[in-house]
């Protein structure tokens, strides 16, 4: 079987209640208890005796289809994992043998995420929430996406992507007076390295990455998190859309091929586990989110913002 159908028979599973069928027929076995067991002249010491049997066998009876739901739930969950491991594996290889077809400029500026706008107005209310000129800010893989209109106030505002192409239409959208305020960077990313040192180190208000992380294994992701969690200053946050393949829906693209396998569940212990604290996640529909940050107080000893830059006198 594959995850995707595993998952689904698991939550099949655990839709089933017991408690409501235990509480269901224990009220008809009182019925008959109180019925057979309490007239006022006929005593049959027998029937009590049965009914009283039977009442405790039915007691053990849910017990025992309980245990068995419990270890059937488990045996699912064994089963997931091996097959988690394989899928986690194949994402992997894919991704060291180069094989990033989906990775092509045209084919990435015109893939969407299936954002419904309560979805689209709650990731801009984050935003905006800590939208400050006092610290910098971060958007990775701007594209074509709105999002990056409510980040202008973050003084500077950094744009970074793996393809300087991918940035052209983010930067497109501004005057060239904006424009040239703009901090633009192409990085070369790579799994046990430091590759965003070139970047201002704790500086950062809030990283924002959007439509990026779906396409990335788990050891990129958290060769992404590591370095992040090194540009952040203390309270800053990252804010990320990914792949939930704890859902059917996030599993079910995954083995069409169109996203990488990345459940939340192991983001979350990645993310802890590198010193992120978690804030805040959410999996409505087809689109998951999480947004994490660095432990600490966000601190600025800015007292307005940057007016010039300085360059170098030609000699």
């Amino acid at each position: 079987m594959k995850i995707s159908e595993l998952i689904n028979y698991l939550r099949g599973i655990e839709a089933q209640s017991l408690e409501n069928m235990q509480a269901h027929h224990r009220l008809r076995m009182q019925d008959l208890y109180l019925a057979t067991c309490f007239h006022p002249n006929i005593k049959l010491e027998s029937w009590l005796d049965r009914m009283d049997s039977r009442r405790q066998a039915f007691s053990d009876l849910y017990s025992t289809l309980n245990q068995d739901l419990v270890d059937l739930r488990q045996e699912i969950h064994n089963l997931i994992q091996q097959q988690s491991h394989q899928y986690l594996k194949r994402c992997e290889d894919q991704w060291l043998q180069k094989d990033r077809e989906f990775e092509q400029s045209a084919r990435v500026l015109n893939r969407t995420l299936d954002l419904k706008q309560d979805q689209r107005d709650r990731l801009r209310s984050l935003i905006l929430k800590h939208q400050d000129w006092r610290w910098p800010g971060m958007i990775i893989r701007p594209a074509r996406e709105d999002f990056i209109s409510d980040m202008v106030s973050f003084d500077p505002l950094y744009l970074v992507d793996v393809n300087s192409e991918l940035l052209e239409p983010a930067l497109d959208r501004f005057n060239p007076i904006y424009r040239s305020r703009l901090c633009s960077y192409q990085v070369q990313e790579q799994q046990q390295e430091n590759f965003l040192a070139q970047l201002p180190q704790a500086q950062f208000g809030l990283i924002f990455a959007y439509n990026f992380f779906e396409y990335r294994p788990m050891v990129m992701i958290e060769a992404w998190f590591r370095n992040i969690l090194e540009l952040l200053q203390p309270g800053g946050q990252l804010i990320f859309t990914y792949n939930d393949c704890d859902q059917p829906s996030g599993i079910s693209v995954c083995e069409r091929g169109f996203m990488t396998y990345s459940p939340g569940s192991e983001i979350m212990i990645m993310s802890q586990r590198l010193g992120f604290e978690i804030l805040d996640q959410s999996h409505d529909s087809e689109i998951a989110w999480m947004q994490l940050a660095k432990p600490g107080n966000k601190i600025s000893l800015r007292g307005s913002q940057t007016l010039a830059k300085v360059i170098a006198r030609p000699k």
